[in-house]
């Protein structure tokens, strides 16, 4: 059950698959008797396949879709609550105590709360808490890389960079990206998009290993940041709470895809200015989906989402409708997809200059010590 609350939708096969190299790994180092008390003596596909069907007539997981790829598994309420009850000792009195005191140091941190689920594992697992909040709350090198490059693409795009934003202003980050069949792969690709106040300067590429992938960034001369643009800052009091946008793709001057998004931003925390259609995070945060923004002309891929696709003309012109909803979070804990030589560029000279800025202040520690 904890595997599928961590995947949320497997297959029976993956899942099965997944379950027998767990219980291996777990088996190591301990005692036949143990091993049989733990219910770690599951050594064939068959015998996982067992303790998925059983799960299933217990009805702590079920069948959401049966595809070519076998039955797709989720966890039932029943069996989020089994596994919350297992993994707390029954909300036992010293769980309830590792989470306040779990959450106490991340409060006093000023960071965004873990799923309680996360601090339930930590706790089953006998995980020191100090340990474990300090990995959370320390400043490492992908965060200030994140907030850097944003804080670079803000000053390109608008002229003032995240510092000189005031302390209620937000920041709408909007990164179109398309994903295409493989008989696509290099084709021309352009997007306009409509409902946006101002026309921003934009250009499409593929500078990922997959080539699938397109993205849209700011047009610099020759360059292109391949990493979205900013088309809202601004106060709360006139950031808007709802907005449509529509993404309009163009694909070998022949195949039109209209993704119509209708998003709703939610200010759900006192933490973070950053919205993003790549609602992704460096860590899992409390109350948070975690999301990246794609048009495809594959029906599938919107089967989870909240959109409907509709086919105009089955050669060449295909619509989207979808509804979103962004939340605020910190740029130090976005999860930025960064590709491209404008990248690369940029990260070359700021990574000179961070080595050299804590070298000056490693020596200026050197000489405070020996003074």
């Amino acid at each position: 059950m904890s595997l599928l609350e961590s995947f949320n939708t497997l297959s029976d096969h993956v899942l099965s698959e997944m379950l027998c190299r767990w219980v291996k790994e777990e088996r190591k180092g301990k005692k036949k008797a143990d091993i049989q008390e733990l219910g770690l003596d599951k050594y064939t596909n068959e015998d996982c396949e067992s303790l998925i069907e059983e799960a299933l007539n217990r009805q702590f997981i079920i069948v959401t879709d049966i595809t070519e790829h076998g039955r797709k598994l989720q966890l039932t309420h029943e069996g989020r609550l089994t596994l919350a009850i297992h993994l707390t000792n029954n909300f036992s009195a010293d769980y309830k105590k590792y989470e306040d005191a779990f959450n106490a140091i991340l409060n006093s941190e000023n960071q965004l709360p873990l799923p309680k689920i996360s601090i339930m594992k930590f706790f089953h697992s006998g995980q020191d808490m100090n340990i474990v909040t300090e990995h959370f709350t320390q400043s490492t090198t992908s965060k200030k890389v994140s907030v850097a490059y944003h804080e670079h693409l803000l000053q390109e795009a608008t002229g003032s960079g995240i510092n000189s934003l005031g302390d209620e202003q937000y920041v709408f980050h909007l990164a179109p990206r398309l994903f295409v069949p493989l008989d696509l792969i290099g084709k021309k690709v352009t997007l306009e998009i409509l409902g946006l106040e101002e026309p921003v300067k934009l250009a499409v590429s593929s500078p990922y290993r997959n080539k699938r992938y397109y993205i849209a960034g700011m047009k610099k001369g020759r360059m292109n940041t391949a990493s979205g643009f900013y088309p809202i800052v601004g106060e709360k009091s006139v950031f808007p709470v709802y907005k449509e946008i529509t993404l309009q793709w163009t694909i070998d001057e022949e195949i039109r895809v209209d993704h119509r998004l209708e998003i709703d931003f939610r200010f759900t925390t006192p933490i973070g200015r950053l919205f993003s259609t790549e609602q992704r995070f460096t860590r899992e945060i409390a109350l948070m989906d975690n999301f990246t923004v794609v048009t495809s002309i594959n029906r599938e891929s919107y089967s989870e989402r909240n959109a409907k696709f509709i086919v105009q003309d089955i050669y060449n012109h295909f619509e989207i409708h979808e509804n979103i909803s962004l939340t605020n979070f910190p740029m130090e804990l976005h999860h930025f997809s960064h590709a491209g030589s404008y990248f690369d560029r940029w990260y070359k000279e700021w990574s000179t200059n961070y080595s050299k800025g804590e070298s000056e202040l490693e020596n200026k520690l050197r000489m405070s010590g020996k003074k």
